[in-house]
């Protein structure tokens, strides 16, 4: 056969050239390069159908999608502004960098950072990328670790804290034991041991697949299938130590101490004695009550999430569909809530914070000039007359 030349064109780039070659050669090539072109078209306009039949019949359409965004964005920028603004007040201000539990809450603030410049990517793969995930492989690897790292972190840090004001009530005289150094040694604890057990174990299972379509989990970013047995035991015994049990304990000493308080604090009413000791105590219950009860807004919701695809698991039963997806796009909004209040609920908790938050912020305080400029020139030289000693009448007849 005369010379053949078949210029085939795949996907728009790479151009090949067969020249000089008998026909059967020339149509086993052009087979294949058709085979893969069907392929990837197919894959392509699989993706996509199955992406505009989400947002169209069942789980989640674009207007909700686009509203999950903007709320969410809106809260990703106050957390990042709000949370740096506690941590540059608390390191400005000596007094309360060298509290211990003032430490705690500057890496609770971290804890709040990370996990909020870690958001718009844990949105993305629940919206824009659960079907067809085109970031890096990186980046499905690292969201989904640094969301269970954080939230963690996080638990741990309120199950200390509530758990060392507990003994700060019952026992005063032994909270000269908690130093700084401790404290710190304790924070650094929590986010090796946390970051070692899970960002390890998450990383390792999850896998990029080309389309939601055939992934195991209907999601394009999700656990790789042979991976999937180890992953799960891995969950059923890492989930409940983390965060149900943990929860569960924050739940009950947030009682106790709250009952430990009001008992105390009836009794010296009733002694008619109200020292700085009762107001140092009501202020920390205050703080403590704050910081749990948004903690309990915020990560709730996520735990209830996680121990139903638990026990879903466990049933056999599919956990998949416009129900879960509510479920679980809800229980990230509740998180991105409580990373907002937690920097407002700081400074309601304590008056030095709101001092130093304001000192910051360069707001004057009313309570401290209260005169203007003009009235305290006049009320030093009313002081300086009033000090002069007037002479007696004798004085004056001997002048």
């Amino acid at each position: 056969m005369a010379d053949l030349v078949l210029e085939v064109q795949k996907h728009g780039n790479v151009t090949e050239s067969l020249t000089s070659i008998d026909a059967d050669t020339a149509i086993n090539a052009s087979t294949a390069v058709l085979n893969n072109m069907t392929s990837y078209y197919t894959t392509t306009i699989s993706s996509t159908a199955t992406r505009n039949e989400a947002w169209e019949r069942g789980l989640f359409n674009l207007a909700e999608a686009v509203s999950f965004s903007v709320a969410i964005g809106v809260m990703v920028i106050f957390g990042l502004v709000a949370n740096l603004l506690t941590i540059a007040a608390i390191v400005k201000s000596r007094k309360l960098r060298s509290s211990p539990f003032n430490v705690m809450i500057i890496s609770l603030c971290v804890s709040d950072l990370i996990s909020t410049a870690n958001s718009p990517f844990v949105l993305y793969w629940k919206t824009w990328g659960v079907f067809e995930f085109n970031l890096p492989l990186c980046f499905c690897k690292s969201t989904l670790s640094i969301d269970i790292w954080t939230n963690a972190v996080t638990i741990q840090h309120i199950l200390v804290f509530i758990s060392i004001r507990l003994l700060a009530v019952k026992y005063p005289r032994r909270m000269k034991d908690f130093t700084l150094r401790k404290s710190k040694i304790a924070i650094f604890v929590i986010w090796v041991e946390a970051g070692v057990v899970n960002l390890g174990a998450m990383a390792w299972s999850l896998h990029k697949y080309p389309s939601g379509s055939l992934s195991p989990t209907g999601k394009s970013c999700s656990v790789y299938g042979p991976k999937s047995p180890t992953l799960r035991m891995f969950t059923y015994i890492t989930w409940p130590l983390y965060f149900y049990l943990p929860t569960l304990i924050i739940v009950i000493l947030t009682f106790v101490l709250v009952r430990i308080l009001i008992k105390r604090r009836s009794l010296k009413q009733q002694a008619k004695k109200i020292d700085a000791s009762i107001r140092k105590e009501t202020g920390a219950l205050v703080q403590l009550s704050f910081i749990v009860a948004s903690f309990l807004i915020g990560y709730l919701p996520d735990f209830g999430y996680r121990l139903t695809m638990v026990i879903t698991s466990l049933l056999g039963i599919k956990f998949y569909g416009r129900g879960p997806w509510l479920f679980s796009i809800t229980s990230h909004v509740f998180v991105r809530i409580s990373e907002c209040l937690n920097p407002i609920f700081y400074n309601l908790g304590s008056s030095q914070m709101r001092k130093a938050t304001k000192d910051l912020l360069g707001i004057e305080d009313n309570k401290r000039s209260t005169s203007t400029p003009i009235e305290t020139k006049s009320k030093k030289k009313e002081n300086i007359e009033t000090s002069i000693p007037i002479s007696s009448s004798k004085d004056k007849t001997r002048l």
